[in-house]
């Protein structure tokens, strides 16, 4: 197969300055981490707030523009990095464990619903966004019953 030929070339030595990129696109968990990297916290927050007030001024290209491919960019800058470290922080250990698809998936539902309302200049509909993607991060924080394995329900 030609894929591990080409992962093969692509390995750089240990000692490389390049090994943490290596290290990051072969971590299953690298996408979740990632995710509260503070570079890309702040990319994050630092775009909704400019394209939310541009989409909000009617300058709907430049807002979606901004809302989406300065996250976009910090995802990608961020994958470059080692974020292995992060396992061993309060907030990776939260997001690895706390953050399935579904939650995800509110996240971004609550993201759509902040856009929509910037752009229609509906108050209600950025906050209820806002609350959908608080209630995405905040999928951890609600009480869940445990279930034993001799239970069949």
């Amino acid at each position: 197969m030609m894929l591990p030929a080409m992962a093969q070339v692509t390995q750089k030595p240990q000692g490389s300055p390049e090994c943490g990129f290596m290290k990051a696109l072969e971590d299953p968990d690298a996408l979740l981490l990632h995710q509260v990297h503070p570079v890309k916290l702040a990319a994050d927050a630092g775009a909704a707030a400019v394209s939310l007030w541009l989409l909000w001024r009617g300058r709907t290209k430049s807002g979606i523009a901004v809302h989406y491919l300065i996250p976009l960019v910090a995802s990608a800058f961020v994958l470059t990095r080692d974020v292995s470290y992060l396992r061993a922080t309060g907030r990776g250990r939260y997001v690895l464990e706390h953050m399935p698809p579904p939650a995800q998936g509110v996240r971004a539902l609550g993201d759509t619903l902040m856009v929509r309302g910037a752009r229609k200049h509906q108050t209600r509909w950025i906050v209820a966004g806002a609350l959908g993607v608080a209630a995405g991060w905040a999928y951890g924080l609600v009480p869940r019953p445990n279930r034993s394995s001799s239970s069949p329900f």
